[in-house]
């Protein structure tokens, strides 16, 4: 790895200064795919910017490799999360621009002089960066999961309402108006979403800015997209209910052809089970909820076809009707513990 720009102990304390940006990497056994990271953050930095590596109780070199890249370490004793892991990293930041990004993002040419455009203007209080449309991991769940990721988020253009960590930036002092991320979650959840309704309630603006991309270089498997799925779509769907108001803020995830696909998913999978006993019923509710499906998701699968191929489709379709049921599921649990009164973790 090429040599970048050294952190010391007297950047640590040191007062704000106009446009510099404290780039703020979690990591949690992210060795793999750190040393990467580090690189593209290197090559981007301008004099002044900082870059610290909380090391989140890794059982791996990932503290090693950020030390031998030059990033500032902050080591947590026990595993925090990655919402107290990034605050812990916020608070030992001098930037005036916190940028959260995940230890398996890599940054592309540029990345960092769009955010700065970003925010040179004034009004802009957090920004949100954007994948690339192919993940570097291989494998067949890593490439459906980015594709999935990018075509719902490149479905928005400009103003959000909503903030991702995975690339988000937000003007220090608006950060820690709003408090900072929410410690009340466990791992990687909804704390960003959180943030994102709290800044918009506040009547803050944020701007998805599609210059900004990485590369997401995560290797996903089957149980690790269903853990994802079930957890993730129950905190998003309690925070939801819990914050937006009136149903205004929207996010790609949760547009009309989304919310008709999990309604389809279901009412198809209600069809098979009742073609033994009710045929032509049955199987006119399937037909009509597998046509509506496919209907609401044409678009994602023309755009998967045109990345992958057909071969890959024929293999997303049944997976992406499956990854509808769980998040039906996850739904439901968000809207119930949002009923009595509760938060999902």
């Amino acid at each position: 790895m090429a040599d970048g720009p050294r952190v010391t102990s007297e950047t640590r304390n040191r007062p704000s200064r106009a446009g510099t940006i404290a780039v703020i990497i979690p990591a949690h056994n992210s060795g793999r795919t750190l040393g990467s990271c580090l690189e593209a953050v290197y090559r981007e930095l301008a004099n002044g910017d900082e870059l610290i590596v909380v090391d989140d109780a890794s059982a791996d070199d990932s503290a090693a490799v950020a030390a031998r890249a030059g990033a500032r370490v902050i080591r947590a004793a026990e595993n925090l999360g990655a919402g107290r892991a990034r605050n812990l990293g916020a608070r030992e930041a001098g930037g005036d621009v916190l940028f959260f990004l995940d230890a398996d993002v890599i940054l592309q040419p540029g990345a960092l002089g769009a955010l700065r455009k970003a925010f040179a203007g004034g009004d802009v209080d957090a920004v949100v960066g954007h994948y690339t449309e192919v993940s570097p991991a291989a494998g067949f769940f890593s490439q459906y999961q980015n594709f999935y990721t990018f075509f719902n988020h490149d479905r928005q253009e400009g103003a959000i309402n909503w903030f991702w960590t995975a690339m988000g930036a937000i003007q220090r002092d608006v950060f820690w108006e709003a408090g900072g991320f929410s410690e009340h979650f466990r791992g990687a959840s909804a704390e960003d979403m959180q943030l994102g309704y709290e800044l918009s309630r506040a009547g803050r603006r944020i701007l998805l800015v599609k210059e900004i991309r990485g590369a997401h270089d995560h290797r996903h498997a089957f149980g690790s997209l269903v853990r994802n799925d079930l957890k993730k779509s129950a905190a998003w769907a309690n925070v939801f209910f819990r914050l937006n108001r009136g149903g205004r803020y929207k996010h790609g995830f949760t547009g009309t052809s989304n919310q008709v696909a999990v309604a389809a998913a279901y009412i198809l999978f209600a069809g098979l089970v009742a073609i033994p006993f009710f045929p032509l019923g049955g199987g006119l509710a399937a037909a009509a909820a597998a046509a509506a499906f496919v209907g609401a998701n044409a678009s994602f699968y023309r755009f998967i076809a045109r990345k992958a191929g057909g071969a890959f489709l024929l293999g997303a379709i049944p997976f992406h009707y499956f990854t509808n049921l769980l998040i039906g599921v996850g739904v439901t649990r968000g809207v119930l513990t949002y009923l009595f009164g509760g938060r999902v973790h």
